[in-house]
């Protein structure tokens, strides 16, 4: 019967649990190991959006507790984009808007669906973070938008 195929299916699956460990413990591990990496990015993001939160005319855009962990979208308010990449990209990739949209004139559908004039949309930088980056590059990023700023 049905019933009874099903449950031998099982006993055999559990049977040979021994056989799967290793990747069930390979696994467990890199998802231990995300969940770190994911913790240390978020921590970095925090200190960049702290930091620039203490100049004039800067907030996040967005909820900033249901959100990626690697990414903060940015307003300079009163300052275009355009004006501040090229102040800063020479040492940090930055973009006015989503990988698909940033070369194109007009605001970001998404920043205007949030509520942002053209022109905050317009005075807004996304920054995205990974794995490989540090502290002092945090440090040198937030260091260039205020010289560039001032």
């Amino acid at each position: 019967s049905q019933p009874e195929a099903a449950i031998k299916t099982l006993e055999e699956l559990c049977s040979r649990r021994n056989d799967w460990q290793p990747l069930i413990t390979a696994y467990e591990k890199r998802a231990e190991t995300q969940r770190d990496s994911q913790r240390r990015i978020s921590a970095l993001r925090a200190r960049l959006e702290h930091q620039l939160l203490d100049l004039p005319g800067v907030r996040i855009n967005g909820n900033t507790k249901h959100r990626l962990y690697n990414t903060a979208n940015i307003c300079f308010s009163g300052v275009k984009s355009t004006d501040l990449i090229p102040k800063i990209n020479h040492r940090i990739c930055v973009s006015s808007g989503s990988a698909c949209t940033s070369s194109l004139a007009h605001p970001s559908h998404v920043l205007k669906a949030m509520g942002l004039s053209d022109e905050d949309s317009y005075s807004s930088i996304r920054f995205s973070l990974g794995k490989h980056n540090t502290e002092e590059e945090i440090d040198e990023t937030i260091a260039l938008i205020k010289k560039a700023l001032s």
